[in-house]
């Protein structure tokens, strides 16, 4: 399964934003759709505000496209590749796409109906709705690298695992590392998430649950509640208090939103740190039992 390597992944409205340019070289991890389409009105704004400001100027328009060229063309792998198809199908859609604004920019005086022309534009009009296709279909895992990796089939006989069983484990962990990056992505944008953090000591518990479960993999589904409920709550929640301080607004409803907010991922990580402390308590239970 390919790892997500992308802090950003899930991300939506203006964090979708953020992650196109921290991204912008990212050709190996993934992107959600959420974080595809939320970024899409962020680029329709910004193509109006240059279609307003150069007009007819040609060069200004082919240079921000040029530029715009690497990042969309990666956001795209990232996309295709959470779908489960080939990123280099969705690079090559994006400079094909590219390629056919600036030649219609170029031969702009030629006219519409030439059969080269025509030809042109259906191959593209094909190849965008096929992207459209692609990029509104749900995250897919890849399993081939879990039965072909020799150190995976290592650890799968040491813990004697079978087949669906290692698919599983490593979909859920791999969901749940990309959830803890998250959060500690959030965590550097935002004083108020990192000082609940730390108070609680909820991200911290997430990450000694998360070496515990590699640790032991049969106890996946003692810890179900931190895996399916606790921790996607606490990167909903981070994510949330993250946009609320970026957006520079200060009103007394924002404030008392955000006030409400930094107590939900109190609440879940106090309930990370206990889920964590029965581990701890479990383990010393089991020494003191066979000591």
């Amino acid at each position: 399964m390919t790892a997500p390597q992308n802090p950003d992944y899930g991300v939506t409205k203006l964090a979708a934003l953020r992650a196109y340019f921290t991204n912008a070289r990212n050709f190996n991890g993934r992107s959600t759709r959420s974080e595809y389409w939320w970024l899409l009105p962020w680029l329709l704004l910004f193509e109006l505000a240059t279609f307003f400001a150069f007009k007819t100027l040609i060069f200004p328009h082919i240079a921000i496209r040029a530029l715009l060229l690497l990042p969309n063309a990666a956001l795209c792998a990232r996309r295709y590749r959470d779908a489960g198809i080939a990123p280099l199908l969705g690079i090559g859609q994006t400079i094909f796409g590219y390629c056919t604004w600036w030649a219609l920019s170029a031969y702009s005086d030629e006219p519409i109906g030439h059969v080269l022309i025509l030809l042109w534009l259906g191959i593209w009009a094909i190849s965008e709705i096929v992207k459209l296709l692609i990029t509104l279909m749900p995250t897919q895992q890849a399993t081939t690298a879990v039965t072909h990796s020799p150190a995976i089939d290592a650890y799968r006989a040491q813990h004697h695992l079978s087949a669906d069983e290692l698919k599983l484990f490593y979909e859920t962990m791999s969901t749940a590392k990309m959830q803890i990056l998250r959060v500690e992505t959030c965590a550097e944008g935002s004083g108020k998430l990192t000082k609940a953090l730390r108070e609680t000591g909820g991200l911290h518990a997430a990450k000694e649950l998360f070496r515990e479960l590699m640790a032991h993999p049969r106890d996946l589904t003692e810890h179900s509640e931190f895996l399916y409920k606790l921790l996607p709550g606490m990167v909903a929640a981070s994510e949330q208090l993250l946009t609320a301080t970026q957006s520079g607004v200060t009103s007394r409803k924002v404030r008392d939103a955000m006030t409400q907010m930094v107590a939900g991922i109190s609440q879940l990580g106090l309930a990370i740190a206990d889920d964590y402390a029965r581990v701890v308590q479990t383990d010393a239970d089991e020494v003191t039992t066979h000591g």
